[in-house]
């Protein structure tokens, strides 16, 4: 019994387990302390398949640097980028080599992996110039990072609220219709105010209102 809710099916390899848990804890909790292997998979969801789109993109930087050096990866994420508009023409992902004390690295997961982006000068002559993922834009942080996302990962599922913001109307658009095409593997579950992209050919199914209660709540 857990606020009021009875389940009464419960597998018989882990009823011994209702015994052990505490009436402060979850049960999934108890279960994957003592490697139930259902329970396992699901807290392996939720640390591998579930990823949400924040201004730290430090976390899909992290997943980059893995792909990198495979030259097929480098070259798709690099067709993508461009095909922003971006004039990127080539980017590095280097792992800090300096130490930080275990207690102390989630404070500062951005020293881990910095993200250098090369972009040319214009178009009449072969010139250069880098800028740090830290010095982009709201935006163009964003975009590298769902097409990170959308080069790299398969069958996750991909949370982005306020999903429009620092993007142009046409290219939130673009992007929607690279989520919703075949080739995508991928759920993506996104908030916006942005009602022009209902237009985007969605179903039915896929669209939810949300309505803000008095109690500043929302119900969809």
């Amino acid at each position: 019994m857990r606020n009021k809710l009875a389940y009464e099916v419960l597998p018989e390899e882990l009823a011994v387990l209702s015994d052990k848990t505490r009436k402060d804890s979850l049960f999934l909790n108890t279960a994957k302390a003592f490697n139930d292997e259902h329970s396992l998979n699901v807290f392996r969801w939720f640390r591998n398949n579930l990823f949400f789109i924040t201004r730290d993109v430090t976390p899909l930087v992290e997943q980059a640097y893995k792909f990198q050096r495979n030259v097929a990866f480098k070259s798709r994420l690099l067709s993508f980028l461009q095909a922003a508009d971006l004039d990127i023409v080539d980017f590095e992902i280097v792992k800090s080599d300096t130490s930080i004390p275990l207690e102390f690295s989630w404070l500062m997961p951005e020293l881990k992996y910095k993200m250098t982006i090369r972009y040319k000068f214009d178009d009449n002559s072969d010139e250069t110039f880098t800028l740090g993922l830290d010095e982009e834009s709201d935006g163009t942080r964003k975009f590298i990072a769902l097409a990170i996302i959308l080069i790299s990962l398969r069958n996750s599922t991909i949370c982005i609220d306020e999903f429009d913001d620092s993007f142009h109307v046409e290219l939130s658009k673009a992007l929607i219709e690279v989520f919703n095409s075949e080739e995508n593997t991928n759920q993506f579950i996104l908030t916006s105010h942005e009602l022009s992209l209902m237009d985007c050919n969605f179903k039915k199914e896929q669209i939810y209102f949300a309505e803000k209660t008095k109690g500043s709540a929302f119900r969809l």
